[in-house]
C-alpha cells in the first residue's frame, strides 16, 4: 500500500480527514506528526459518530481519533493471520508501529484480496417498510439506519456493492424518510444517490412502479435489511446468459428440527418415527436482478409484494430464474435473532 495515502496531520481539521479518507478510499486514515509518530486511527464511522452528535467538521482530528486502535509491532510476525484479524475486526488497515512509536508501514484487506470484476448497473435498495418485527427500536430509528457495528446497515450494503463496482443508487423511502435523508446529506460520497418517495405503502414490490422511466437497464433491488458477501458478477452473468426476466438470490439452509416427528395412519397408528430430522431448503434473500421490462407488471399505486410479482411473470410465461448461494454468504437483520448474529459478526 502506498503510506503517505494514509497519513493525516495531528493538527489537521475534521474536514481534512474527511477528505483523505474519501481520496484513499479505504474508509481509514492514521493520524501521525511529521516525524510519523503515530497517534491513532480515524475511519469514516468515526466521523459519521462524531457529526451526527453534533461536531463541527472545523474542529480537530483529535476529537474523532481512536486513540487504541489494533497495531502491529515492527517487525511483523509473518506467522499471525492477519487478513484473519481484519476481517473479525471489521476494519480496512492495520497500522505497524516501530519501538519509538512511529508509523513504519500497514498493511491492508486489498493486499489480501483478489481483484473482484466490476459490474456497473443500478442499484435500487428498498427502504420503505416500518421495520414492525424489530419495535422498539424501529419506533424510534427507521430500519435502514439501524446501525450494525460502527455503520448503519444500508451503508453496509452500500460498501458491498461499491466493492463490486457499483456507483449509480436508488432509495425507495416512506416511514422517516427525512430522517434517511439528512442523515446521508452528511460528507462527501463516492456514489451517486437517489430517493424515490413512497407516499403510501406499497409492499415488498408495489415501489418498484416509481421507478418507471428513471431506470433502462439492468438493474439490481435489494432489501434493506441483508447483506450478501459475495462476487455479484456471476449473478449478473448467469441471468443474462439465461436470459431472465428476474433472478432471485436464494440461499440454501439447513434446518435441524429440535424435536423427533411421527408419522401416523388416519386411524391414529404410528407408521414412522424420525429423531431430530434435518432439513436443506431454499430461501428468498431479499436481492434480486431485475430487467427493466419487469416494471411493466407492477400496476402503480398499488399495494403488492415481490412474490404476486414473480408469480404474475412465469403465469405469463417469463423466465424467472434463481441462483444459489451459501447461507453463510447472506447476513439478514429482519428479526432480533438475526440482527444479533449480523451485529456479532461486525463487532
Amino acid at each position: 500500500m502506498e503510506l503517505q495515502e494514509y497519513i493525516i496531520n495531528v493538527n489537521a481539521t475534521v474536514l481534512e480527514v474527511m477528505n483523505r479518507i474519501n481520496e484513499n478510499a479505504r474508509e481509514i486514515a492514521f493520524v501521525c506528526d511529521e516525524e510519523r509518530v503515530f497517534y491513532g486511527t480515524v475511519t469514516d464511522g468515526d466521523v459519521r459518530r462524531y457529526l451526527l452528535s453534533g461536531g463541527e467538521v472545523g474542529g480537530s482530528v483529535m476529537s474523532v481519533m481512536n486513540r487504541t486502535p489494533y497495531v502491529i509491532h515492527y517487525p511483523r510476525n509473518e506467522s499471525v493471520d492477519y487478513e484473519k484479524i481484519m476481517h473479525e475486526k471489521i476494519i480496512t488497515a492495520i497500522p505497524i508501529i516501530d519501538n519509538a512509536g512511529r508509523l513504519v508501514d500497514a498493511i491492508s484487506t486489498y493486499d489480501y484480496r483478489e481483484e473482484i470484476p466490476y459490474i456497473d448497473v443500478p442499484v435500487v435498495i428498498m427502504a420503505g417498510g416500518k421495520g414492525t418485527r424489530l419495535k422498539p427500536y424501529t419506533d424510534i430509528l427507521p430500519k435502514p439506519l439501524i446501525p450494525i457495528g460502527n455503520k448503519t446497515v444500508t451503508e453496509r450494503i452500500v460498501d458491498a456493492f461499491l466493492k463490486n463496482g457499483c456507483t449509480r443508487y436508488y432509495m425507495i423511502v416512506n416511514y422517516k424518510r427525512e430522517f434517511i435523508k439528512t442523515y446521508f446529506e452528511y460528507g462527501e460520497r463516492n456514489y451517486s444517490l437517489t430517493f424515490i418517495d413512497e407516499y403510501e405503502y406499497q409492499g415488498t414490490g408495489g415501489g418498484l412502479a416509481l421507478l418507471k422511466g428513471k431506470i433502462n437497464e439492468t438493474f439490481i433491488v435489494t432489501n434493506c435489511d441483508i447483506l450478501i458477501d459475495d462476487v455479484y458478477e456471476k449473478y449478473l452473468r448467469e441471468h443474462k446468459e439465461k436470459k431472465n426476466l428476474v433472478t432471485v438470490v436464494a440461499a440454501k439452509k439447513n434446518m435441524q428440527l429440535a424435536y423427533g416427528i411421527m408419522n401416523v395412519d388416519k386411524d391414529g397408528e404410528l407408521l414412522e418415527m424420525e429423531e431430530k430430522p434435518k432439513y436443506s431448503f431454499l430461501t428468498n434473500t431479499g436481492f434480486y436482478i431485475l430487467e427493466p421490462e419487469l416494471l411493466d407488471y407492477i400496476p402503480e399505486d398499488t399495494f403488492i409484494h415481490m412474490p404476486d410479482i414473480l408469480q404474475k411473470c412465469m403465469q405469463e410465461g417469463k423466465r424467472v430464474g434463481v441462483y444459489q448461494i451459501e447461507e453463510e454468504k447472506w447476513l439478514d437483520m429482519g428479526q432480533f435473532e438475526e440482527m444479533e448474529k449480523m451485529r456479532q459478526r461486525f463487532e
